[in-house]
């Protein structure tokens, strides 16, 4: 069994852009030998953004086909939940039928799910429930911002998700080079109306929450935006000099009333 679920987990990977925090949440069954023939078990989830990619397994019976799956989303540990496929899912087409996955998607950052399968039998019976796995889709990718302040790419919006310039009203940070130094700032530096975002390097005890921090080469930076959201952004690399500077981040962003 903990072959075949890093096999399938390495095999999950392949959905998630290279150098992204993720967030693996899986809950294990009983062992293959104490489940029910057809029953789903070893629910996994890695949640990303707007969505999530599930894998289970399933003993299934020789010979005796079976109608697919129902994927059930609910909002509490105990509660029925919501059918989320029209139609049963006939099963990844990977060619392993004892290993299944799906990717959920449209789904809503910040929101706690709850998620549960079960296999729909000959004649639309359904089997015994799949143990039921917490998650909560967030936004995180990786993005590419400029010190050009001129360019619509020297901002990011992480509520929006989207690239904007500097002085932008939705923009939530900025980067800088001058002759002496490079860093992040809130765009409030750069006009009193823009947002204001506090900033802190991650595991320095010298660091507080500040509107500007100094800019280094894999510090995770924490942001308090003005939204009441909060991210985590770690700079993975600098590109070109500091007349022509761009900065490679990974973020992760925790909507307002959603602990980092």
């Amino acid at each position: 069994m903990k072959k075949a679920t890093e096999h399938r987990i390495k095999r999950l990977r392949i959905f998630i852009a290279p150098g992204l925090s993720i967030f693996l949440i899986f809950a294990c069954g009983p062992k293959p030998g104490k489940i029910k023939p057809n029953t789903p078990y070893n629910l996994q989830v890695v949640s990303k953004s707007h969505g999530a990619i599930l894998s289970w397994q399933i003993n299934r019976i020789k010979d005796a086909p079976i109608g697919g799956y129902n994927i059930y989303l609910a909002e509490s540990p105990k509660s029925p939940g919501e059918l989320y496929n029209s139609g049963p899912y006939p099963g990844d087409t990977d060619g392993d039928i004892t290993h299944e996955s799906i990717e959920l998607m449209r789904l809503t950052n910040g929101k706690r799910y709850y998620v549960y399968i079960k296999t729909v039998l000959n004649g639309g019976k359904s089997s015994a429930p799949s143990d039921r796995v917490e998650f909560m889709p967030l936004s995180q990718r990786r993005i590419k911002i400029s010190q050009n302040h001129s360019t619509p790419k020297s901002g990011y919006s992480f509520k929006k998700e989207k690239l904007t310039a500097a002085r932008d009203f939705d923009n939530d940070f900025y980067i800088y080079a001058t002759a002496d130094k490079i860093g992040i700032s809130s765009p409030s530096r750069l006009h009193s109306s823009l947002r204001k975002t506090l900033i802190k390097i991650k595991g320095n005890a010298n660091s507080k929450f500040n509107q500007t921090q100094p800019l280094i080469k894999g510090k995770t930076y924490l942001l308090k935006i003005s939204d009441g959201g909060n991210a985590r952004l770690t700079l993975i690399k600098l590109i070109g000099d500091k007349r022509d500077l761009t900065a490679v981040f990974d973020y992760t962003y925790y909507p307002a009333g959603v602990e980092p």
